[in-house]
């Protein structure tokens, strides 16, 4: 008998000859393998087996239909699967069924699975050239990424999409040049597909591109100090407690400076928050508002200096410690990262969040075994907050032991 050949089809796609070894990742469980005999005689009878560990085990697929010379049936779950095929007809079969080492006819990766995707934050920054740049704070979690699969796109007043370009993100930050747009507000979204074809896009981010401020008047002969330079010590300076009106001041001047900062003017909202410190210079709310602020204009080390002021000034803050984590975890000082997530994790032990950013940050250290116990934990406390569930969820399916122990059995 002439020797048989098959050609695949996923999903109603058609697909490459027979035995071609490059593994197909496809975002279906069903699958068709269309099939014929080289001297065109009909094909009769097909059985297909498949392995889970590269060839070395062989086991028969029960449910397979043929129809109308396709073979059909369902794979169980997402995985890598090598198929074999053997196909039977009046004049013989195409071979004998596979023994342990045989190379399949096709490798599939089945990945039914949507990629991970969120644009947290879009900081603009001046470049060297005085250009706009922005920095941008993302998550993307997918296994098997699309090489040069995650693009920005951007509109403007016009209402159109333009593609920005490709980012590639290192610890979830990348940065993108700003190109010349009409107006001071961009509308931002990410869009990526894994090698499946599955695809994801971020919800769309506003931002708003500060405008320089205005120059500040000074009297002849006043010396003006930058605002971060350290304080004077205190047995030099005898600060007056603030009256009930300069309280009540401040307490606008914050409120105007959120309503700047909901704008993304952080300029705006930082002169607001550095003239209602000049009336509560110890306020820890001030000051941690003031470091998220600065923390949005990418100025870290600046606002890890606020955060520490506010610790200082309240040594329980959590919103501090939250900040001060958050500046460390950017600066990829991880180790110190985790120290004051253990202490908010001390502070509030049922927190989601918290457990979920510390299990982050355990991964990035490389214990990977405390990474998935702080998600399976940020899991069991979630309770109806949907988003932060399925961000664990999604870190435990990629990383948990139940994943990792299906990978390694499949990479023998």
């Amino acid at each position: 008998m002439a020797r048989l050949s098959f050609i695949c089809w996923i999903s109603l796609v058609a697909a490459s000859a027979a035995a071609d070894l490059t593994p197909r990742h496809i975002a279906s469980r069903d699958v068709r393998l269309a099939c014929h005999a080289a001297n065109h005689v009909a094909v009769e009878r097909a059985q297909v087996w498949m392995s889970l560990d590269c060839g070395r085990n062989w086991s028969p697929l029960s449910d397979t239909e043929l129809r109308g010379g396709e073979i059909c049936f369902t794979l169980p779950e997402d995985g890598r699967y090598d198929l074999y095929v053997v196909l039977e007809n009046a004049a013989g079969v195409s071979g004998p069924a596979p023994h342990s080492g045989d190379m399949p006819h096709r490798t599939l990766i089945v990945d039914t699975t949507s990629p991970l995707l969120q644009l947290h934050e879009a900081v603009p920054q001046r470049a060297a050239d005085g250009s706009w740049q922005l920095r941008l704070r993302v998550s993307l979690i997918e296994e098997h990424l699309h090489a040069g699969g995650l693009r920005l796109f951007y509109r403007t007043s016009d209402l159109s999409w333009h593609d920005g370009g490709s980012l590639e993100p290192v610890d979830g930050v990348a940065d993108w040049h700003v190109p010349q747009v009409d107006g001071d507000t961009l509308e931002l979204k990410l869009v990526t597909a894994d090698l499946a074809g599955n695809r994801a896009v971020s919800e769309p981010c506003t931002v708003c591109l500060p405008k320089a401020p205005p120059p500040v008047p000074v009297e002849v002969g006043e010396t003006v100090e930058s605002e971060l330079a350290a304080p004077p010590a205190a047995s030099e300076v005898v600060q007056a407690a603030p009256d009930e009106s300069e309280l009540a001041h401040a307490r606008e001047l914050r409120a105007a400076a959120k309503r700047f900062l909901e704008r993304g003017r952080y300029g705006q909202a930082e002169e607001q928050l550095v003239g209602a410190l000049t009336l509560a210079p110890e306020d820890p709310e001030l000051l941690t508002d003031l470091g998220g602020v600065l923390c949005r204009a990418g100025r870290y080390d600046d606002a890890g200096r606020r955060f520490e002021s506010a610790l200082a000034s309240d040594p329980g803050s959590r919103s501090a410690i939250e900040g001060l984590a958050l500046v460390a975890n950017t600066q990829r000082r991880y180790p110190e990262a985790r120290r004051y997530l253990e202490q908010l994790l001390e502070q509030t032990p049922d927190s989601g969040l918290t457990w979920l950013r510390y299990g982050d940050v355990q991964h990035r250290l490389g214990d990977l075994d405390r990474a998935v116990e702080a998600w399976g934990r940020a899991l069991e406390v979630a309770g109806r907050d949907k988003s932060l569930g399925d961000k664990a969820r999604d870190r435990l399916n990629t990383f948990g032991p139940d994943r990792r122990a299906r990978l390694t059995t499949a990479s023998r």
